[in-house]
């Protein structure tokens, strides 16, 4: 968790837009899970059960709230991670 947020970035075999999101919060230090629901049904029934319509898909948790982001949206990550 950063700054005591919990990131789950759910993601699909094949996706290039799920490598380089993946990639990205490697190279930059940031703690996430990543649900593949190309290789879990219980990550997919997840999946399915938010109503997302695309991957990466990304949730990011505090206490206070939840955030989503749709697809690999960089600039929106950094301000949703970054912020207190």
């Amino acid at each position: 968790m950063i700054n005591n947020k919990e990131i789950i970035v759910y993601t699909q075999t094949g996706c290039p837009f799920c490598h380089q999101q993946v990639q990205w919060m490697k190279e930059n230090k940031i703690l996430f899970i990543e649900k593949n629901i190309t290789n879990s049904e219980e990550f997919l029934n997840e999946f399915l059960d938010l109503h997302a319509n695309g991957v990466p898909y990304t949730l990011i948790k505090n206490s206070d709230n939840e955030h989503k982001v749709i697809g690999f949206n960089k600039e929106k990550l950094e301000q949703l991670i970054m912020q207190s």
